[in-house]
């Protein structure tokens, strides 16, 4: 976690210069898998969304309600079957 924790300062195009900690860039590049298609990178997306979602349910108000958890879980069934 301390390493995770650690800031690393990066630059943009135009010379701005922001700071993010090494798991929000490392959270970053897993979503930006995903989102080219990646379905490991995928699965692992949901698998901690619905973690992340499982803990909050005790702690925070709801976000996502049972249909969203339906879409979550049919999302990965299709991308665990195996292709044909």
């Amino acid at each position: 976690m301390k390493e995770l924790s650690e800031t690393v300062v990066l630059t943009d195009e135009k010379g701005a210069k922001r700071t993010f900690t090494k798991l929000e860039l490392a959270v970053r590049q897993l979503v930006n898998r995903a989102a080219s298609g990646d379905r490991h990178a995928t699965l692992l997306v949901f698998s901690l969304m619905r973690e992340e979602h499982a803990r909050r349910k005790t702690s925070e108000p709801r976000r996502l309600d049972e249909a969203d958890d339906v879409v979550i879980a049919d999302l990965v069934r299709r991308l665990t079957e195996p292709q044909g």
